[in-house]
């Protein structure tokens, strides 16, 4: 299947109207036999979107695969262009935004002068956020592109939550193929596997934080601390608001000069 044709603007790139683009997305289809039917969707108007630009890419890389078609011009930041990547830098800090800055330089490295990628799923999306907020696009776009260690990452357009009607999904259609014939259950078991593998560790997680602490010796300092509300200073002069001065006086040890206590920096 040909790749989706992408129209070069400058500072941006524009999807056509009547384009097919691809989001792969498993747990949307359900398996019938030889093949998989999209039973549910695959755009939510409450999140962005991620897309892909030819079938064989996003299946994959994200599993069963479907077609869904473009039904206005995507308006989307060429967000590898150096130029265009400094502007939306200025913008975050004219707009003290250190979270958004902090995503786009760890999802967005520069290297040798270039932009790169290292994408996480958590930075990816309040870049893409920051940029359905604070800006005019529909998205952005993004090529196939140099990663922090060496490989390259796939071409992929990302989608505002409010521009999502400009996108149709087709329920009900079939699956696209998946490249070397992989059967579309085959797949779909893997894919419960690796979310029934996450949700264990997930578990184990909150258990392990959950776990009381291990009990501590008599002599420990921290058995002292419980015992006496703080660890003992043995021979060491009364201190303030000890037994031995009264509250709220300062007592200085023999010998001392006469000055106050110390006031903290805080």
């Amino acid at each position: 299947m040909a790749k989706t044709f992408i129209r070069d603007m400058g500072e941006s790139s524009v999807v056509p109207k009547g384009s097919v683009i691809y989001r792969g997305q498993t747990d949307a289809f359900d398996i019938r036999g030889d093949t998989a039917i999209l039973a549910r969707n695959v755009i939510n108007p409450s999140r962005h979107t991620y897309f892909g630009l030819d079938h064989e890419t996003i299946a994959e890389n994200y599993g069963i695969t479907t077609s869904l078609t473009v039904q206005d011009d995507l308006h989307l930041m060429n967000i590898h262009m150096l130029k265009v990547y400094n502007k939306l830098k200025d913008q975050m800090t004219k707009l003290d935004d250190y979270r958004a800055l902090s995503a786009l330089n760890s999802s967005y490295p520069l290297m040798k002068g270039r932009v790169a990628r290292d994408s996480d799923k958590d930075n990816d999306m309040t870049v893409l956020n920051f940029i359905c907020t604070h800006t005019e696009y529909d998205g952005y776009y993004q090529p196939e592109m140099p990663t922090v260690d060496g490989g390259k990452m796939h071409s992929e357009i990302a989608v505002c939550k409010q521009k999502g009607f400009k996108v149709t999904q087709h329920l009900g259609s079939n699956a696209l193929p998946m490249p070397g014939g992989r059967s579309f259950q085959g797949v779909k078991d893997d894919s419960l596997m690796r979310k029934h593998k996450r949700e264990d560790e997930r578990r184990r997680a909150e258990a392990r934080k959950r776990a009381p602490s291990p009990p501590q010796s008599p002599g420990s300092p921290k058995a002292v601390r419980r015992a006496f509300g703080s660890s003992p200073t043995f021979g060491s002069s009364p201190t303030f608001g000890s037994p031995k001065t009264p509250i709220g006086r300062f007592t200085l040890p023999p010998g001392s000069p006469r000055t106050p206590p110390p006031k903290f920096r805080w």
